[in-house]
């Protein structure tokens, strides 16, 4: 993991596509404030022996070993059957209603079905929080910033993308073989696979988010 951990306080939403390796979900899911399942999300949770302070969804999803367990726990289970909204949607939504986090961390949300990944980063996108969304698949690990100024450490010739959800405002880069200086970035594919030629890498833009995607290197 190139990123480093999200900035405390941060909430983990378990999903039930596929995860990373289980020492980076580990890892990310120790250090949270609030971990909560989304419907199938539980299972991955009760597979791992993990512990999660809530879980939220529609509840179809859910083994029933895993409902039992977690109700023996008396972790907070609640269902929520909305048809206009998945179950992702619903958990940030019932999560921004009653806290306030710098950061959200997404596993399992990516992968198995392509309609679910792609629902899954519209639905980042249309967040209006200014928090950072950190979000993994089996192989990679996508950032969504909001307006800011940022700092991220890369091995020299480290490959990423960084694409506009949907336009960045502004925007200046260094660090990296194509640098860009105080331009509009419009969806397409204009960042896509790009170098890094320093150790640090910056990015700073002004309206607008950005999405970064690197790719595990083991």
């Amino acid at each position: 993991m190139l990123y480093p951990l999200p900035k405390s306080p941060y909430c983990v939403i378990l999903g039930n596509g596929e995860y990373p390796p289980i020492s980076i979900s580990k890892n990310l899911i120790a250090g949270a404030n609030l971990t909560v399942c989304s419907d199938g999300g539980a299972n991955f949770a009760w597979h791992n022996e993990l512990i999660p302070d809530l879980i939220i969804g529609d509840l179809d999803s859910i083994h029933d070993q895993a409902r039992q367990h977690y109700t023996d726990l008396k972790v907070l289970i609640t269902a929520l059957k909305s048809q206009e909204q998945n179950d992702l949607e619903k958990s940030l939504n019932y999560i921004t209603d009653r806290y306030s986090f710098n950061s959200f961390v997404l596993l399992g949300f990516l992968g198995l079905r392509e309609d679910h990944s792609y629902a899954t980063l519209q639905i980042v996108e249309k967040q209006t929080s200014p928090a950072v969304f950190q979000v993994y698949s089996k192989t990679a690990e996508y950032l969504i910033l909001p307006p800011g100024d940022y700092e991220f450490h890369f091995p020299v010739k480290h490959r990423l993308s960084v694409f506009a959800m949907p336009e960045a405002g502004n925007l200046t880069t260094t660090g990296l073989k194509w640098n860009l200086s105080g331009a509009t970035l419009s969806r397409g594919s204009r960042g896509l696979s790009n170098i890094s030629i320093k150790s640090a890498v910056h990015f700073s833009f002004d309206s607008g988010k950005i999405l970064l995607i690197h790719l595990f290197q083991f």
